[in-house]
């Protein structure tokens, strides 16, 4: 836990403050947010999309809902 702006914040699990105060996570397109261990996580895909190529860089870009 850290002080950041005056509140307690778990710099651990927080995407908001991952591993520092005020240090965000940054997802790609259609992918959560997540900070494990104070390192940012972003493999997990919205709901309704996935990651078809492989490439975290263009997120998770398939669509599921579409016809």
């Amino acid at each position: 836990m850290k002080c950041c702006g005056g509140n307690c914040i778990d710099t651990a699990a927080d995407p908001l403050h991952c591993g520092a105060c005020d240090l965000a996570c940054t997802p790609a397109p259609q992918v959560l947010l997540a900070c494990e261990g104070g390192l940012c996580i972003t493999s997990v895909c919205s709901p309704g999309y996935a990651d078809c190529n492989a490439m975290l860089a263009d997120g998770c870009e398939a669509n599921l809902q579409t016809a």
